[in-house]
């Protein structure tokens, strides 16, 4: 029978046994109790030193009880990290037997089971077993390629040990290739799109050095790739990150310029030891290096004029490399940059020399390197390069060009390819030059001195000798005068040959400048034709930047299905019987998602305020109208007049706004609520604050194209949303009108999002800028496991930015830095969003760390917020794909699909709303319905509806308070927010909101 396992009884009766090996005992323990509860006993009899009888009965109960022989302690030790600690090499075998073994989990201390053997024996167990379990399931895998059956891989691929050990981007020694250049080359999308989600690197080249997008010739299958490489950029620098003491690595094709004559060649580069070294193919690797650079003397370069190519140089050597993809650049160019600074740190310091110390060196340092090129093999190369590498760091300050040369040879191994290198030799004008020309001086007033005391000690007869001494002198004054004379000479032609340069680089900028102005200005006439009649004399309330400024990120849930509506009669008899049975239907699925004591608990508050009651037909999925054939009126023609000024107190025509209001643009941050959902099942905390990190950007995803301004809501102006497929209501208020300021609120069983859209915005002429000031919060309430009933976050969004209106081409930019805060744990995630800048380089890109209480980084996370955001484990390799956007196929006013549904209505719905509700606004129903002239008219007519309220108000004293928000001090933070008060839910559910309020 069970009893209490929490009894110290039991546990010292299990202890016993442990300890003494008792199977007997063991099994009369298993009979009574339910050690199903007790947390590691698989682990905890290897720390007791159980014998190997006992630990294979209790692996036994572990698979009669379906546990998971992988599970880990406190520490994220799992069973065979303590085994190898300790030395079992018996259990180590017992445990490698098992076909859901996995010896790739890390633990709390970033180590394997690799990292904690104590026995070299035990590193054999551990590697033959890596070996078989390779081999058997490489076998498998590639069948499985062959055949192309996704099924089967991806059963096979859930195996996180076969993610880890098999790598899919091997190359294939019989083809050449990986498997992702076979998926991409025989057109098969799905095969493509199945290697990508599990680790494929687009990137990877194959034997001939190309990339899977140039091996194929579908379009469709080209896009993804450069689309997935674009999201390798900046995850990628985190992998290839190493261990402080490690030098960076990195092998692969580039080309190399060689000559005019032929130009670029490929070529096979290593990144190793701090060398960069090339073959002219891999295999070339075990037998000839053709040429070599020590980091610690190396600098890099990118290109400016083209972003596949970059430069690796020193003061005496440069090669001139390009890649196929400038991501496959800023690989290399992030490892050769983090291998330089690795050099530079573990570097020993000149000592300080005399001259003649330093001259002897050189001459030794010479004969050794000239000795040395006489060898050609790779390990002489290696150990020549090795040896040499320190005397080349001391000789560096004083090496005449002839040892510089003598240098550069020792560097070049086996380079006997008469096409390779004929521009790697290049005296560097700020280093190389200068240095040779003061060591030249020098060795000049040393002969000369040799000179004068050979003159000053020899005998006056000897005349021979005096007069030998005198022209050896007057030759060294001549030599040291023609020297100075060329080296002022080569100064000046340096100068004049940068100054021409420079020159030159100004003139191509410019022509580039004016080249993409003149694109620019046509595109402007093109919009701007027959525009120059249109009135310019309509204002409107208010720009807000909200809109623009409302985040996105997708998760890699698919998006909701979508329901048509249902016909309802406003009359019909069985509608109230339908509510309520509909109703039963949610409240049953609310409780099904609710796991914890605390989601239950706000799952019943939802659903006995009957807040679905009225969303019964589902979303809208289209508006009336296909599209929106606004009048073109020129906006720069209205906004000119307008730089500097507050955008809170702009007007502008109707008809640039689009059909729903600032209010509902905030509600849109709820289009990827899945997000918070899949946070709230996550237990691992990193990860968990990563998901909620991506939900906090997920929004800007919508500003895509949505240059046009949401209708300004008027004060007191109310929305509700509910969405009983997400399980989610929401209701918001604008609670000022100047400043405008809206207050919102959305709650779950499992989260609340609250906060408000207050913000400083402003006109520069060249772009709109929309600076938010108000926090937004989010209560999350995790799953059972994650050791927390409720997590605080905080945060404040980032600059929108409307940008190229005066060139008629409005793009939004989303940039800066936001901060999201654990007010419960202390981990916080900083997100960088980059500005798009001039040439649009850095457009949608955004990336960041999550970081424990300690300020240790625990994830990267990286992407794009108009796309996907992808998050990496550090120290691991695998990215988890924390968000992708939606599909958005052409609509009216660039609406989102979700965007539609925010204005819909029907006959169910309309009893449940306020008077205030934004739906039943006139003018924003009418610019809906393509009725632009009537918007116009009835914006006209609430606008000054709103002014007569407010000059009553003041007349009469009244002071405007919101209905459904009060001002007040956050308990966490002490920021001031906005706290729901009155109850709207409870009086919608009563159906008393019939008189609260009339501003339409």
């Amino acid at each position: 029978m069970d009893t209490d396992l929490d009894s110290s009884v039991v546990k010292l009766k299990l202890i016993s046994a442990l300890r003494e090996s008792s199977v007997e005992k063991f099994n009369e323990l298993a009979d009574v109790y339910n050690l199903q509860k007790i947390p590691f006993l698989l682990g905890t009899s290897v720390e007791s030193s159980s014998s190997i009888e006992l630990v294979a009965r209790i692996l036994q109960l572990y698979r009669e009880q379906n546990r998971d022989i992988n599970e880990t302690n406190e520490s994220g030790s799992t069973t065979l990290h303590v085994a190898v600690s300790r030395g079992r090499n018996d259990v180590a075998e017992l445990l490698l037997e098992q076909d859901d073994i996995n010896d790739t989990i890390m633990n709390d201390a970033g180590q394997t089971p690799f990292d904690c053997v104590s026995s070299p024996q035990l590193t054999e167990t551990l590697r033959q077993a890596q070996i078989r379990f390779i081999e058997r399931n490489a076998i498998k895998v590639k069948a499985l390629f062959d055949s192309q059956d996704l099924p089967r891989l991806e059963e096979v691929f859930a195996n996180s040990r076969v993610q880890e050990l098999l790598d899919i981007n091997g190359i294939n020694p019989d083809t050449g290739s990986t498997v992702l250049h076979d998926a991409a080359r025989s057109n098969n999308l799905q095969l493509v799109k199945f290697i990508l989600t599990h680790n494929g690197d687009p990137l990877t080249q194959d034997r001939d050095g190309k990339l899977p997008a140039q091996v194929t010739k579908n379009d469709k299958i080209k896009r993804l790739l450069n689309d997935a490489a674009k999201s390798q950029a900046i995850l990628d620098q985190t992998s290839q990150s190493k261990g402080v003491n490690d030098h960076p690595y990195m092998e692969g094709y580039l080309k190399k310029w060689t000559n005019v004559t032929t130009g670029y060649r490929q070529r096979w580069f290593v990144l190793k030891d701090g060398r960069l070294s090339y073959y002219k193919k891999p295999e070339d690797s075990a037998s000839s290096c053709r040429g070599s650079i020590e980091m610690k003397s190396a600098r890099v370069k990118l290109d400016s004029s083209e972003k596949n190519r970059f430069e690796v140089k020193t003061g005496v050597a440069k090669y001139h490399l390009r890649a196929n993809h400038a991501v496959e650049t800023n690989r290399w160019v992030w490892a050769l940059s983090n291998a330089i600074r690795f050099a530079k740190d573990h570097s020993t310091p000149l000592p300080a020399q005399s001259y003649m110390g330093h001259a002897k060196r050189n001459s030794i340092a010479a004969s050794s390197i000239n000795s040395n090129v006489q060898h050609h093999t790779v390990d002489s190369c290696a150990q020549s390069a090795s040896s040499q590498s320190n005397q080349q760091c001391m000789n560096s300050s004083t090496a005449s060009p002839g040892i510089l040369i003598n240098d550069l040879a020792a560097n070049s191994c086996d380079d006997d390819d008469e096409d390779d290198d004929e521009d790697d030799i290049e005296i560097d004008e700020m280093t190389a030059s200068p240095v040779g020309y003061d060591s030249i001086i020098t060795q000049f007033k040393v002969l000369r001195d040799t000179f004068l005391s050979i003159k000053e000690g020899a005998d006056q007869s000897n005349t021979k000798v005096i007069d030998a001494a005198t022209f050896g002198m007057q030759a060294v004054d001549n030599l040291k005068g023609d020297t100075q004379l060329n080296h002022k000479f080569l100064n000046r032609l340096r100068r004049n040959l940068a100054r021409s340069d420079n020159n030159q680089k100004i003139w191509a900028r410019n022509l580039r400048d004016l080249q993409i102005e003149h694109e620019k200005v046509l595109e402007q006439l093109h919009v701007l034709k027959g525009d120059a009649d249109e009135s310019e004399d309509e204002f409107f309330d208010t720009i807000e930047g909200d809109d623009v400024v409302e985040e996105r990120v997708s998760s890699s849930h698919a998006e909701p299905s979508v329901t048509e509506p249902a016909a309802t009669a406003a009359g019909d008899g069985n509608a109230d019987a339908t509510v309520a049975k509909k109703t039963v239907e949610q409240q049953d699925e609310t409780e099904e998602i609710a796991d914890t004591l605390e989601q239950k608990q706000k799952a019943e508050v939802i659903t006995t305020d009957n807040s679905y009651a009225g969303y019964e037909n589902g979303i809208r999925t289209k508006l009336k109208i296909d599209n929106d054939n606004r009048p073109k009126i020129s906006l720069w023609g209205i906004l000119k007049n307008l730089i500097g000024k507050d955008m809170t107190r702009m007007t502008l025509p109707v008809t640039f706004n689009e059909c729903i209001s600032l209010i509902q643009r905030s509600a849109e941050d709820m289009e990827y609520v899945d997000l918070l959902d899949k946070a709230a099942a996550t237990a691992d905390p990193g990860l968990r604050m990563a998901y909620v990190a991506a939900f906090t950007v997920s929004s800007y995803s919508s500003t895509i194209n949505r240059v046009a301004k949401p209708f300004n809501p008027l004060l007191g102006e109310t929305y509700e949303y509910c969405r009983p497929d997400n399980h989610f209501r929401l209701v918001a208020e604008q609670v000022s009108h100047h400043p405008p300021i809206g207050a919102l609120m959305a709650e779950s069983p499992k989260w609340d999002f609250y906060g408000d859209s207050n913000v400083k915005s402003k006109f520069y002429g060249r772009s709109f800028d929309i600076n938010p000031l108000g926090l937004w919060y989010i209560n999350l309430r995790p799953d059972e496991g994650a050791g927390v009933k409720e997590e605080l976050y905080s945060y404040r969004k980032v600059t929108s930015s409307v940008v190229g209106i005066m060139v008629g081409n409005p793009v939004v930019d989303n940039y800066g830095t936001l901060t999201l805060e654990n007010h419960t744990s202390g981990y916080k995630c900083v997100l960088e969003l980059k500005a798009r800048g001039w040439r649009g380089g850095s457009a949608y890109k955004l990336e960041g760390t999550v970081q424990d209480n300690e300020g240790n980084d625990l994830y990267a996370i990286a992407g794009t917020w108009n796309d996907k955001i992808y998050a990496k484990k550090i120290g691991t390799k695998h990215k988890i794909l924390l968000w992708q956007v939606h599909e958005r196929p052409p609509a009216p006013f660039n609406l989102t699909p979700f965007a539609i549904t925010l204005n819909a209505i029907d006959d169910n719905l309309k009893p449940w709303l306020p008077p205030t509700d934004t739906r039943l606004r006139p003018d924003q129903r009418c610019m809906e319905e393509g009725l632009y002239d009537e918007a116009s008219d009835e914006k006209h007519r609430v606008e000054e509806k709103q002014r007569a309220a407010r000059k009553q108000r003041e007349a009469d004293g009244v002071e405007w308070k919101p209905q459904w928000f009060e001002h007040v001090k956050h308990p966490v933070t002490e920021a001031m927010y906005y706290r729901p008060i009155n109850d709207y839910w409870g009086n919608r559910k009563r159906q008393e909101l019939a008189d609260k309020g009339d501003i339409f």
